[in-house]
């Protein structure tokens, strides 16, 4: 009940989560800005440094079924990767007007779900694989003509995603935090 207390309450950030049901090699992720680079930590892929994991645009992509199943014991079925960016606007913005500013997150990531790699030709498989993993993350040239493939596959929109779903997302950690009902 913070907000019957203070004069006003800002929202600072948060990690905005997207699901999806495959293995972690069928997801690309690729950085707008070449400047972001990607780092490793055991499956888990990283863009950003350690020190930026608050900044605007952090983004972590791992294996969601086995981070369950090494953190609480809960063994899922089916696959199941996780891509998560930080959301934290540039602007002030009170915590009651949040649900107006929904995550705009394709201005940072082109991010594709491969469905079928024989679509591919072999050297377009090369590239999305070493893109995929850091190995080269070549010039833009280069990853616009891997993003062309890509489109033909499943494309995740990070801003139609996260527009969907964020006023139900926020309502009620907003409406705890500012003690309205």
């Amino acid at each position: 009940m913070i907000g019957k207390r203070a004069s006003r309450v800002e929202f600072v950030s948060c990690d905005v989560a997207y699901d999806i049901p495959t293995k972690l090699e069928n997801v690309v992720v690729i950085p707008i800005d070449v400047r972001r680079k990607m780092s490793h930590c055991e499956t888990t892929r990283y863009f950003g440094e350690g020190y930026q994991r608050k900044q605007n645009g952090y983004c972590r992509i791992y294996d969601k079924r086995l981070e369950l199943f090494r953190n609480k014991g809960i063994y899922l079925e089916n696959d199941l990767s996780r891509i998560e960016v930080v959301y934290k606007p540039d602007e002030k913005i009170e915590l009651k007007d949040i649900e107006r500013h929904s995550p705009k997150q394709n201005k940072q990531y082109f991010a594709a779900v491969i469905m079928d790699w024989q679509a591919l030709e072999k050297k377009e498989v090369e590239r999305v694989i070493n893109l995929r993993d850091g190995k080269d993350m070549y010039t833009q040239y280069i990853r616009r003509a891997i993003k062309k493939p890509l489109a033909n596959q499943y494309r995740v929109d990070f801003d139609e995603l996260a527009g969907a779903v964020w006023k139900q997302l926020i309502d009620e950690p907003c409406s705890m935090v500012l003690g309205v009902a």
